[in-house]
């Protein structure tokens, strides 16, 4: 209850509970992948991997999804991102960093009622948002404001100090 005093408890420790439970009943892949979810939430990467590692499977949908979250516990563990690591994500994770622009639909129902229309977040913004906090976080402001914007963003908020260090990362030699 909103303004209650009542103790919530630690809702991902119940769940895990629950899965648990589960489990024990049912021999679908999807409460694996629901444990390994639930342990990286915890930040538990490890547990999270060694869970992940264990799904035996041959269902795509499962497939796609174990993949999406090994690449999340890779990423997001990740204390620093260094070059070395930037060489591995574009080695090994290439397709989520790849921008793909939707086709345009000419007869849209949100053009129709003259409002926009948000798509639902893909794991490709979540990454980008991840990397963009972790490179803020490292001093990388450069870097940071690339993952989500465009230069020409700085028009509309113009800030010296970010320039001056977009314009050392751009002069930069890889």
């Amino acid at each position: 209850m909103y303004g209650s005093s009542v103790n919530t408890g630690n809702f991902i420790d119940d769940f895990e509970n629950l899965t648990s439970k589960i489990k024990e009943k049912s021999n679908d892949e999807f409460w694996q992948i629901t444990d390994a979810y639930l342990s990286f939430l915890k930040k538990d990467f490890n547990k999270s991997l060694k869970t992940l590692n264990q799904i035996k499977t041959t269902n795509p949908e499962y497939l796609t999804e174990i993949t999406s979250m090994k690449m999340l516990n890779d990423i997001v563990s990740q204390p620093e991102i260094n070059s070395d690591f930037e060489g591995h994500l574009m080695k090994d994770y290439k397709e989520f960093f790849t921008v793909k622009v939707p086709k345009k639909e000419t007869d849209s129902l949100a053009e129709n009622f003259g409002y926009e229309e948000y798509p639902e977040p893909s794991t490709n913004e979540f990454l980008r948002d991840i990397l963009a906090n972790r490179y803020f976080i490292q001093g990388d402001l450069a870097k940071s404001f690339l993952m989500n914007n465009k230069l020409s963003d700085l028009s509309s908020n113009p800030n010296l100090d970010l320039t001056k260090k977009l314009e050392i990362f751009f002069q930069k030699k890889a």
